[in-house]
């Protein structure tokens, strides 16, 4: 029994942990070898607009590279302005999203003399922002050849407005989308 608890608690972590976490999807070239890739360099951001003050500024831009940075070069790749082999272009936005979450609704009352609670189920639907990042990976500095491209997307509390928590999602969300990249040799198409 005790057996038994222990799992059911460690599931619950793990699906608490999961839900929290961005989601990502990445694309890539399948016919290029990412093998001979060492060194690279960041372009400017590609600003579109945010449409959410919170996410947008030199500061954000500021912690994106940096997050960026230490991402590459934890995973052996070195900043080069002069030759890289490849570019790293992000940029930063927000989208509108409709959701429905599933709760119970308990009522309790009384009718012509007559007294009843109940529990039944219901849907409870929200409108919420969702912070988007897109991370390119071009070959050339015109952004005419498209490498690699990663997406992650990050619902947004209301209460995270802080230096700190902007810090931790967009570290989340960087770090989301390069544990993807490169891409494993398996995955290429002969």
């Amino acid at each position: 029994m005790d057996y038994l608890l222990k799992f059911m608690g460690l599931i619950l972590l793990l699906t608490i942990f999961n839900a929290c976490a961005p989601a990502v999807h990445t694309d890539f070239d399948r016919s290029f070898n990412f093998t001979l890739l060492k060194n690279y360099a960041l372009l400017p951001e590609n600003r579109s607009g945010t449409g959410l003050a919170r996410l947008g500024g030199p500061l954000v831009s500021k912690r994106i590279i940096q997050s960026l940075n230490d991402s590459l070069q934890a995973k052996g790749y070195i900043n080069a302005s002069s030759r890289p082999d490849f570019y790293v272009a992000y940029q930063l936005g927000t989208k509108t999203e409709h959701g429905r979450e599933p709760g119970p609704v308990y009522g309790f009352g009384s009718f012509g003399g007559y007294y009843g609670r109940g529990l039944h189920g219901s849907n409870f639907y929200e409108e919420y922002e969702k912070a988007v990042l897109i991370i390119r990976l071009y070959r050339d500095r015109n952004k005419s050849v498209l490498l690699w491209k990663g997406i992650s997307e990050k619902k947004l509390q209301d209460r995270s407005t802080g230096a700190r928590d902007i810090d931790n999602m967009i570290h989340q969300m960087v770090t989301g989308i390069l544990n993807k990249f490169p891409p494993e040799s398996k995955q290429r198409i002969p």
